[in-house]
Order: structure tokens, then sequence, then C-alpha cells
């Protein structure tokens, strides 16, 4: 039996040729709402959280299908919660969330 870790490869969406997916990192704000980031998901971010629809919290998960930019299709919005609060069990929870939704 070996003991190595499993290995992953991550490659540009336009040099993939089945479907594609962002990520994005989305932090919460004091008052527990989603912090819109800079560049091309910010708008997407600000309406989702105008609509009380998704708020950032650590291992949260919104599907965007068809919403990616560039060459990616898709785009999945990953909750890591409040800065302060970020830890590498939050970080672990959040990809764990993350592997969950894209599986």
């Amino acid at each position: 039996m070996s003991n190595t870790l499993p290995r992953f490869e991550l490659r540009n969406a336009s040099q993939s040729r089945s479907q594609s997916t962002d990520v994005v990192a989305v932090y919460q704000d004091q008052q527990k709402k989603a912090t819109a980031p800079k560049g091309a998901y910010g708008s997407a971010v600000e309406k989702l959280r105008k609509a009380d629809a998704f708020a950032a919290k650590c291992g949260t998960t919104q599907f965007l299908r068809f919403g990616g930019h560039g060459g990616a299709e898709n785009a999945v919005l990953l909750g890591l919660g409040r800065p302060q609060d970020a830890t590498e069990e939050a970080f672990r929870k959040a990809g764990g969330a993350l592997w969950a939704r894209l599986v």
C-alpha cells in the first residue's frame, strides 16, 4: 500500500474541453453579510446580498449556472465567514462544502 497523496491538476478553463466552474471565495462583513469581491463577480454577489440570498457564512455555497466569466461556464460562490474568524478548520469546512457541491 502506498502512502502517497492523490495528484490534483488545475487547468485554465479555456484549456479544458469540459464544463468549467470558477470558484469565488467570499467573506462576510461585520454585519455578517457577504462582501462583494472586486472583479467580475462583484455585481453578482452584491445582488445576492441585497436579496438576502447569500450571506457568505462559512461553508455555504451558491451555484451560478451559466454565470461564469471568461472561459468558465459556471461559478460557485464559497462562503468563508468573517476574516477574523478564519482558521484552518474553517477553511477545511469550506473546502469540504465546495467539494460536495462540485462532485
